[in-house]
């Protein structure tokens, strides 16, 4: 008989970026409060999304500092959330139906088992869970369209995950990442709301807080004159009660589904369970949908009063741009202009000094570290650490997995003679402090600042008469 050999399983590829994990947490976090907005009605919205902030930072939050150290702490962290997790879900099992109790236990296990997320299968895993869970929250009887307030950045972030993680072996810069990313999502929005607008709908029953198809082909369409009332609809969710909705609709077209799908809008937004923030954002996004409606419907929108198009005979398109612009600015510019200069001037700083960050992070980190020289001189070695790698990854030597810092300084061609000896200097002091039986006092610590300081200075351009040495 021959014989044959085993047969071996291919390896998993391990994940290697936090900003897939971050990513990944963010739309956890969303799906998660999403979910408990749907009781909202109890009173227990704000509480539920406390709790749900706490589990994530304890379950993905350590995760991020577990990835990549193979730590065996982050299986003892797992174990005792997960008897946690256990705990919670036999105390809530009567006050969630079936369905809603296996939502709420996929949440808890999912935050739990986090801590050992180290593999692309975990992370599709996880993913696969946020989206059967914002599908359940999407599809539930409660939900109406605010609830999508949760459920679009919780799509956005897994995007936004998916494609870190599918580029992570490329050398492709972040900011490229970012931008091709929310250009996609952007023009997939835009086909996306087309169909919903434009295309004919199926003979459906209706989904959440859209209309049957039967009685709107798209949104685009207006109905004639007095078919609303012939079809039942002058007592229906837009009338008052003393009729001048039925008279004002019929004024105007009688049937347009622009103005009935934004009178429902605005009806939802009247819950008085949902948190203020959250209203007064929505209106203004609602606000500025009906802006856009404008152009479409014949109907012309000025805050919230509607003036109908047929009253209107000489509306073109660019005084309907013209009272959007105004509205803009009333609305938008002029109650938050201090906020704007500052989002302004931030990014400003930030694409000023964007090459310059690893220095930057180097003499802040360095800083806290003479601070803490003589208080907590083991706190102040580890920050000079993290200062010689910001120093490294300033010479185009970044982390690699399973790489020490000694064995990424003796791989970094570029730096020269002098700093490399200083920055030896400095490992030499942090491993006999860490690894050995040096004890952390404030004369290492203060020698190991000093030798990262000086070598910092070196590689940053500010003495090159040192740099040639």
């Amino acid at each position: 008989m021959s014989a044959h050999a085993p047969l071996t399983l291919p390896v998993e590829p391990p994940l290697t970026s936090r900003m897939v994990l971050f990513f990944t947490a963010c739309s956890y976090l969303c799906v998660a409060l999403s979910f408990s907005y749907l009781d909202r009605r109890h009173g227990f919205f704000v509480g539920e999304g406390v709790f749900w902030l706490v589990w994530s930072l304890l379950g993905f939050g350590t995760a991020l500092f577990y990835l990549g150290r193979g730590s065996r702490a982050a299986e003892t962290h797992w174990k005792i959330m997960g008897g946690l997790a256990t705990v919670i879900m036999l105390v809530v099992f009567f006050k969630y139906n079936l369905l809603r109790w296996a939502g709420v236990s996929l949440l808890l296990v999912l935050s739990a088992r986090a801590v050992v997320l180290h593999t692309r299968r975990d992370f599709y895993l996880a993913l696969t869970v946020i989206f059967v869970v914002s599908l359940m929250v999407a599809t539930y009887w409660t939900a109406d369209w605010t609830v999508w307030f949760y459920l679009a950045p919780a799509w956005l972030f897994a995007s936004l995950a998916l494609a870190w993680e599918h580029a992570a072996g490329a050398a492709v810069p972040r900011w490229a990442k970012g931008s091709m990313t929310l250009g996609f999502i952007a023009l997939s929005f835009v086909l996306a709301l087309l169909l919903f607008l434009f295309a004919p709908r199926p003979p459906t029953l209706g989904f959440g807080f859209l209309p049957p198809g039967t009685d709107t082909p798209n949104l685009n369409r207006q109905d004639a004159g007095g078919q609303g009332a012939q079809r039942g609809e002058g007592g229906g969710p837009g009338a008052g009660s003393d009729g001048s909705a039925a008279g004002s609709g019929q004024s105007a077209g009688a049937g347009s589904a622009w103005q009935r799908m934004f009178e429902r809008m605005r009806r939802d937004l009247q819950d008085p369970n949902m948190p203020e923030w959250q209203r007064e954002t929505l209106q203004r996004l609602t606000g500025w949908g009906e802006i856009a409606a404008a152009a479409l419907s014949g109907n012309l929108v000025l805050g919230t009063k509607r003036v109908p198009g047929d009253e209107l005979p000489g509306t073109s398109l660019g005084e309907l741009l013209q009272q959007a612009g105004e509205y803009c600015v009333q609305q938008i510019i002029v109650p938050f202009w201090p906020w704007l200069l500052l989002l302004l001037v931030l990014a400003l700083l930030v694409y000023r000094y964007w090459r310059r960050r690893y220095r930057i992070a180097a003499a802040g980190l360095l800083l806290l570290a003479l601070w803490t020289v003589r208080t907590q001189p083991g706190w102040s070695m580890r920050l000079s650490a993290r200062a010689l790698d910001c120093c490294l990854r300033q010479q185009g030597h970044g982390p690699r997995r399973g790489v020490s810092l000694r064995e990424q300084l003796a791989g970094a061609a570029s730096v020269p003679d002098l700093p490399r000896r200083w920055l030896t200097y400095a490992l030499d002091l942090y491993g006999e402090t860490r690894f050995g039986a040096a004890a952390a006092d404030a004369r290492r610590a203060a020698n190991m600042r000093k030798a990262v300081h000086g070598a910092s200075q070196i590689l940053s351009g500010l003495m090159p008469e040192l740099r040639r040495t």
